[in-house]
């Protein structure tokens, strides 16, 4: 079966009508036929950013939509993954990436992999380190919905 992690920004442009990838966000989420993952530190973010109302009611009904999914995983927030993220959060002070970029994505030494959305941010060594902290039985399989 084929695995994708979806981060943030997916999410973002999934229900946020004036983003501009929701069409393809939309397009994939309608078409794709394999298992979503995320975490819940992405669900966090995403609730933080979609606060204010009428953003608030946007998220709820995502969480409602997710929890309905069995095609999507969510892996729990937990002192193993937060622990891992500050380990990389504290060695790139090169980078701006969030804390829960760090957390969920990393960025460890293998070629470049793609998430939901098709930017170029994961690497193979990471998705095998984090997939083996929420228990998938391999690293994601990520697809392009850039093009």
């Amino acid at each position: 079966m084929n695995r994708v992690f979806a981060d943030s920004y997916y999410f973002i442009a999934l229900i946020s009508l004036t983003e501009p990838k929701h069409g393809q966000a939309v397009e994939f989420a309608n078409t794709y036929r394999g298992e979503l993952v995320t975490t819940g530190w992405i669900l966090t973010e995403l609730g933080d950013g979609f606060a204010r109302p009428p953003g608030r009611a946007a998220f709820v009904t995502l969480c409602d939509r997710i929890a309905q999914n069995a095609s999507i995983r969510v892996a729990p927030c937990s002192d193993e993954l937060l622990a891992a993220g500050l380990e990389l959060y504290r060695s790139r002070t090169d980078k701006a990436w969030s804390l829960t970029d760090c957390i969920s994505l990393g960025d460890g030494a293998g070629r470049d992999q793609r998430s939901a959305h098709g930017r170029s941010s994961l690497r193979a060594s990471w998705l095998c380190r984090f997939a083996q902290i929420v228990g998938l039985p391999m690293a994601c399989a990520l697809v392009d919905t850039a093009s």
